[in-house]
């Protein structure tokens, strides 16, 4: 099975409920034994250089994987890791808003940069790139909207 996630800014004659940030994370979230990512040139085209940096560099297999958090149906939160690099990509499969605690503890202390969207989600892509330190206690909150997704890397 072939599952092909990413597509950042618009599928012709498809409305699309999900935000961009949520897309973005399909490409740590999902597996396969060949990922191809659905975005076009043109898509690409709407999508800044950190966007495009972090695509770059995306790993193609990863060395150990944790699950975060799941609800089936409703909410997925891994870790992923490559190298020296954690990847920790969410996503909120529901309709409504949500405040997610998550438990990185092993990740205490690490400065991390967080990705997510903004606007509309009929719009050009609009990324923020914040940096996130995970506390001493090893919990951090993200809060995502409907449709919502984020992606971090430590």
């Amino acid at each position: 099975m072939d599952f092909t996630p990413m597509n950042l800014y618009r599928i012709p004659n498809i409305k699309r409920a999900t935000t961009p940030a949520f897309e973005l994370a399909t490409a740590v979230v999902f597996l396969s034994g060949i990922q191809h990512y659905a975005e076009s040139p043109e898509g690409m085209s709407y999508v800044s250089t950190t966007i495009k940096d972090f695509l770059r560099t995306l790993p193609d297999s990863w060395d150990d994987t944790k699950l975060i958090a799941a609800d089936p149906g409703k909410s997925f939160i891994v870790a992923r890791k490559a190298g020296d690099k954690w990847y920790v990509a969410g996503l909120n499969g529901e309709k409504t808003d949500k405040m997610l605690e998550l438990d990185l503890s092993f990740l205490k202390g690490k400065k991390g940069k967080l990705i997510r969207s903004e606007g509309n989600n009929d719009a050009a892509p609009n990324f923020v790139v914040a940096e996130n330190t995970v506390g001493a206690n090893g919990k951090i909150s993200i809060s995502l909207k409907g449709n919502d997704g984020f992606v971090m890397v430590f």
